[in-house]
């Protein structure tokens, strides 16, 4: 019983960060991606789920399972007796850590120091710091990041005109899902 209320919770705290306000208006909804799985592994695993940009396949995702395996319960053949059983290091997954081989994070101690610096102080130097730090992390640590976007102008083209952009009141009454989000 613990365990399920506990999945339940968990569950709901997710989907609350989603946006998504009524199971009813999730379930099936396929309202997200697979990244970071090749089009074998989407289509046999998540069924119907779209995957853009593709990513590890089967024999890839086996190969890492090993390697995190082999960390966590070393072979005798290839560890000495002290490293046995030892502890699975933290790449910073779950905590932050430090290093260039530590997993990026968008919201690092630095960049919520210059954000509250600047909020205390109401110091434009200080949220200009933030910026640049946030900026370069969300380059370094999201899909968005690595996007760049150019003017039409750059490609002999002109900006849409406003009256031929469908209204957002005619656009929502398509939506499926009851809650959206960012």
């Amino acid at each position: 019983y613990n365990y399920q209320k506990a999945v339940g919770k968990g569950l709901l705290k997710v989907m609350a960060k989603m946006g998504i306000s009524t199971l009813r208006s999730y379930k099936g909804a396929q309202i997200a991606d697979a990244i970071g799985l090749s089009k074998d592994v989407v289509d046999m695993c998540f069924d119907g789920v779209a995957s853009k940009l593709g990513g590890l396949g089967f024999e890839k995702l086996g190969l890492r399972a090993m390697e995190v395996h082999e960390r966590g319960f070393p072979s005798t053949a290839t560890a000495p007796v002290d490293q046995l059983y030892g502890a699975l290091g933290n790449e910073g997954q779950f905590n932050y850590r430090q290093g260039d081989d530590a997993e990026k994070h968008m919201n690092d101690p630095m960049v919520i120091a210059k954000l509250q610096e600047a909020a205390r102080t109401n110091s434009r130097a200080a949220y200009s710091q933030f910026a640049a730090l946030h900026n370069n992390l969300v380059k370094q640590s999201s899909i968005r990041g690595q996007l760049d976007f150019k003017p039409p102008r750059q490609y002999g083209r002109s900006a849409v005109p406003l009256d031929s952009v469908e209204p957002a009141s005619e656009l929502v009454k398509r939506f499926r899902t009851g809650a959206m989000s960012y």
